[in-house]
This record gives C-alpha cells, sequence and structure tokens, in this order.
C-alpha cells in the first residue's frame, strides 16, 4: 500500500519507522510534523543548582530538525547511486477548504491536450474563472480540474528538465477582480503501471498504484500516461529539493516499485 511520506526517506533512515510524519501545509511553515515520541530526559540537580543548570535546554523545532538533516545530504539531480534504485511519490494537492476553486468553464482546457504532443492546441495565456473562500489561500499546487503550480515550483520543476512547458494560466475571481497567475506543466506522460496495481470497476481511478521499475526512465517527474486524472510522479530526490524551498499544500505518498 501506497505510505506517507516518512522523514527516514529524506535523511538516509536516520530516524525511527514510526517517528515522523511530513505534510506540505500552506498554513504555516509549509511541513507539519507529527508523532514525534521523544521528551526531554530527566536530569538530577546538583545540591546547589546553578543557574545554567536550572536554565531551559534549547530544543529546536521539527522544522528546523529537518532542514538541517537534509542540507546535510543535499540532493543532487540524475541517476541514482550505484545499485540503488530511486523511491518515487504521488504528487497530491492538499486542497482544503480555504483554496481557490477553478471553474473551467466550456472546457477551456480539454485533458487530452494536456500532452507533449497536443499542448500546441492550447492557448500561451488563458483566463480561468475560480471561486474564493472568505480567507483563500493560494498554495504551490492546485489539482483540480488539472495540476497547475506556482511559478516558484515550475521554476525547480525547470532545474530538473528544461525542456517541459509550463502554460501561463491566469486564474480571476470576476466579484473582486482578485488574480493569481499559475503554470500548467505539460509533463512527459510513461506508461510504467505495474499489472499488480489494483483500478475501478471503469478503470478511470488507480485504487493501489504500483510502478513497473523496469519501465521508470528516471525522470525526475512525470505524468502516468492512460488517464484523464493527472497522476503526477516524482523522484525522491525532486521531492527533497521541493521540502526544502517549503512549497505548500502538498502531500507526498510513497508509491510501490514492482522490479
Amino acid at each position: 500500500m501506497a505510505q506517507l511520506l516518512c522523514a527516514e526517506h529524506l535523511t538516509g533512515m536516520s530516524f525511527a519507522t514510526d517517528a515522523k510524519v511530513i505534510y506540505g501545509n500552506y498554513m504555516d511553515t509549509g511541513i507539519v510534523i507529527h508523532k514525534i515520541p521523544s521528551q526531554p530526559s530527566s536530569v538530577a540537580l546538583p545540591a546547589e543548582p546553578s543557574a545554567e543548570s536550572l536554565a531551559e535546554p534549547s530544543v529546536e523545532s521539527p522544522a528546523e530538525i529537518l532542514a538541517e538533516s537534509i542540507d546535510a545530504n543535499p540532493p543532487t539531480a540524475g541517476s541514482a547511486p550505484s545499485g540503488q534504485r530511486y523511491k518515487y511519490y504521488l504528487l497530491e494537492a492538499d486542497e482544503g477548504n480555504n483554496t481557490p476553486r477553478v471553474i473551467n468553464q466550456n472546457d477551456i482546457i480539454r485533458h487530452q491536450d494536456i500532452h507533449p504532443d497536443n499542448a500546441h492546441r492550447i492557448a500561451s495565456l488563458n483566463i480561468i474563472e475560480m471561486r474564493l473562500t472568505i480567507e483563500t489561500a493560494f498554495p504551490d499546487v492546485l489539482h483540480s480540474p488539472f495540476f497547475l503550480v506556482s511559478s516558484d515550483f515550475m521554476k525547480l520543476i525547470n532545474t530538473y528538465d528544461e525542456e517541459i512547458a509550463g502554460i501561463h494560466i491566469k486564474l480571476w475571481e470576476k466579484e473582486s477582480y482578485i488574480n493569481k497567475t499559475y503554470k500548467l506543466p505539460i509533463f512527459q506522460t510513461v506508461d510504467c503501471l505495474s499489472a499488480h496495481s489494483r483500478l475501478s470497476l471503469d478503470k478511470t481511478t488507480i485504487e493501489r498504484l504500483i510502478l513497473d521499475g523496469d519501465k521508470l526512465d528516471d525522470q525526475a517527474i512525470f505524468r502516468l500516461s492512460g488517464f484523464t486524472h493527472g497522476y503526477i510522479i516524482a523522484r525522491l530526490d525532486m521531492v527533497e529539493s521541493m521540502i526544502r524551498r517549503k512549497l505548500k499544500g502538498i502531500r507526498y505518498r510513497e508509491v510501490e516499485v514492482y522490479q
């Protein structure tokens, strides 16, 4: 089964399996870490304690610990270390009640055109209506009705693959005139779904996602072919880069790879 991205995947297996779980979160630092079992151990005080011995110990926040761990082992774009295979993660938008709702009225952008062979059918600049809440937050990823990314995320994507085009999307709320710019990345599609995966009865959605390791071409990020829904898969080193940049509003789920 797919797993949520855990800290040990990012720091060379240095944490216990159940120690930390990481989510993108656009409301604060971009990272929320749950299930931190450790507590400061009690220390016997001397008979005549000094001010230093009574002072509160300095404790780093979980986000600071994670950032330092990744900085000590910075990710690099390219091939996996010799004799190893990368792990891969499904990228999902953490779309809550205060994210904008995109209205693709009259199919301004058709799903079949979000492909390198058909992207020329999409205009270079698109204005699409959105609905806002009272306190709207704009995360780095929106996933409905298609996969949109912020300019910062698009820059990172092009750091790994400069040939991935990003079509300009202007989201616009007609009552307030509030607008926000996103990019529609045109990912390469890869036919790498394993026969061991489980699909819905109508075969339009994936209930258990398993990749065929022999069909992976080592792309840092790609779209799974054969589905209207945008299943976007990222390699571990790119996921690390995303977390280091504190991209917001993204969930990472590890996917199984069948060898």
